[in-house]
C-alpha cells in the first residue's frame, strides 16, 4: 500500500489590491491589504507518465498558498508545479520531508501539474489561498494575429514600465511594475519561438492582461501624477488591445 503524503507548500505573492496614496517626494506608493480566502480546487485526480493536468481557479487570482495532499502510485513520483509557462516548484510523493516551500509571485487563472519522473501520482486535496481580487475568467481566447503586432505591443508596455520605474518606490517596482515587465518579455520570446506561436503567445499575452489587470488601481493613481499621466493611459489601453487581439 502506497504511504500518503501530506505535501505542503507555499506560493508567497505578497499581494491583494491596491489601495494607494501618493507623495510627490516619495514618488507613488500602494498600501497592500490581507484579503485573502481559502477554496478547495481540482478535486481528486490523478497524473500519469509525461501527463499534464490543469486546475482551474475560475477567475484569475493571486496566489497565496496552496495546501497539497497527494501520493505517488506504484513507488515515487516527482511533478511540477507550474504556472503561466513557469515552473514554481516540484512536489515529490512519496518523499521523506513532506513540507515543501514554492515561490510563485504570479498571477494566473490555473494551475498546472505536470509529470516529470518516477510512476504516476494521484492528487487527493488541493486548498489554495487566494485573493478576493478576481480578474478574467480562465476562457482566454486565441492569438491570431502575427508575430510583430505581439512583439510591438510588449515593446509598449516595457517602454511605459521603465518610464514608470523612475517614479516608483521599491515596494511597488516589485509588485506592480517588474511583474508586467518579466510578462511583457515572456510575450517577446513566445512571439520568436518555435513550436505552437498561436498557443504560446495567446498563453504570454494572457498573463500580460491579468497582470496590468490586477494593477489597474495602482495605474488609475498614476494618472494623477504629473508626467505620468500619458504613461498610464497607454498601459491600461494596451490591456484593451491585448483583450481585442484574443477576442
Amino acid at each position: 500500500m502506497n504511504k500518503i503524503m501530506c505535501l505542503f507548500f507555499t506560493a508567497v505573492l505578497g499581494v491583494t489590491s491596491a489601495y494607494a496614496q501618493h507623495n510627490s517626494h516619495a514618488g507613488v506608493s500602494a498600501s497592500r491589504s490581507g484579503d485573502w480566502e481559502t477554496i478547495s480546487v481540482g478535486g481528486s485526480f490523478n497524473i500519469g507518465d509525461a501527463e499534464t493536468q490543469t486546475v482551474s481557479l475560475g477567475n484569475a487570482r493571486y496566489i497565496k498558498n496552496l495546501v497539497v495532499q497527494a501520493e505517488g502510485v506504484q513507488g515515487d513520483s516527482t511533478v511540477e508545479v507550474m504556472v503561466n509557462g513557469e515552473v514554481k516548484g516540484t512536489i515529490y510523493a512519496p518523499g521523506a520531508d513532506p513540507s515543501y516551500v514554492v515561490t510563485v509571485e504570479d498571477v494566473s487563472a490555473s494551475i498546472q501539474f505536470r509529470h516529470r519522473t518516477g510512476g504516476g501520482m494521484r492528487i487527493f486535496d488541493i486548498k489554495a489561498t487566494v485573493s478576493e481580487w478576481r480578474g478574467n475568467t480562465s476562457s482566454q481566447g486565441r492569438y491570431r494575429g502575427s508575430r510583430s503586432i505581439a512583439e510591438g505591443i510588449a515593446y509598449r508596455a516595457l517602454r511605459s514600465i521603465e518610464t514608470i520605474r523612475t517614479y516608483a518606490n521599491l515596494g511597488d517596482d516589485n509588485t506592480f511594475l517588474m511583474p508586467i515587465k518579466k510578462k511583457a518579455g515572456s510575450v517577446i520570446v513566445m512571439a520568436n519561438g518555435r513550436g505552437d506561436l498561436a498557443t504560446k503567445t495567446s498563453e504570454a499575452l494572457v498573463a500580460l492582461r491579468d497582470q496590468i489587470d490586477f494593477s489597474k488601481d495602482y495605474l488609475n493613481l498614476l494618472m494623477e501624477e504629473e508626467g505620468l499621466f500619458d504613461t498610464a493611459v497607454d498601459l491600461l489601453a494596451l490591456r484593451e488591445e491585448i483583450d481585442d487581439l484574443l477576442n
